[in-house]
């Protein structure tokens, strides 16, 4: 079940086909995961457990007599939610929940400065920057089985020269977490400074079973609380 951001619809992903050899669902290795953590819920069927997430969507549904939430969207492919007079429209109709129903970028609980930049990570031993941007073979990493053949870090010749740095040979991308390794090449668009690995690999892309996430430091981004993703700062170094 798939429940899309800000709108009101939720729709449900069935197989195309049955699984073939070791492949499982979502749900199935999530709850081995958590079978195998000690934090596992009581064994529950598929049907259970999408009427379980359905009925927790808050919202009138309009449903046929004696049809339930799971049946609707069976039929149907979508369940949405249903409301008296006008559909409701973000920014028109239905509106942020502060007392002048607008929205604040800025609320005073915030602070004077929230969104001041944070001091540089970077230090002597880990001067470059680690990124990771979407591609256009790639957004994440569900669909990194797909998207790569050979995955290189990339870095500006600059950078690579003044660290005796050849193309084509396996490097190691390293802070005080712990190291990648892939092979180099050069790219004279990429600034300076940075060093670009792409975003949504699997650990069978590297050549030691590491990827990107692994040198990403814990903070936070102060407003948000999202991860730092893009402070990660690394040196790419030659393979003694």
């Amino acid at each position: 079940m798939a429940i899309s951001y800000g709108t009101y619809a939720v729709q449900l992903s069935e197989p195309v086909i049955p699984p073939i050899g070791e492949a499982r669902s979502n749900t199935a290795v999530f709850s081995e995961l958590a079978r195998r953590l000690g934090v596992g819920l009581p064994e529950e069927e598929d049907d259970a457990r999408i009427r379980r997430a359905l009925g927790a969507i808050e919202g009138p549904v309009a449903l046929p007599a004696g049809e339930d939430r799971l049946g609707a969207i069976r039929r149907d492919g979508v369940l949405r939610l249903t409301f008296e007079g006008q559909g409701p429209v973000q920014f028109d109709t239905a509106l942020p929940g502060t007392p002048d129903g607008k929205a604040r970028l800025w609320p005073e609980e915030w602070g004077s400065d929230p969104y001041r930049f944070l001091e540089d990570p970077a230090d002597a031993e880990h001067p470059l920057a680690l990124i990771s941007p979407s591609s256009d073979r790639s957004i994440c990493s569900t669909l990194g089985e797909f998207g790569f053949g050979q995955v290189f870090v990339e870095m500006n010749p600059r950078d690579a020269g003044a660290r005796g740095l050849v193309p084509g040979t396996e490097v190691r991308i390293h802070n005080g977490l712990g190291e990648v390794r892939v092979p180099l090449r050069l790219n004279p668009d990429l600034r300076p400074g940075v060093a670009h690995l792409p975003k949504g690999i699997w650990s069978r892309h590297t050549r030691n079973g590491v990827v990107g996430a692994a040198l990403v430091p814990d903070a936070l981004s102060e407003v948000s609380k999202g991860a730092c993703f893009n402070d990660a700062r690394v040196e790419v170094s030659a393979i003694p």
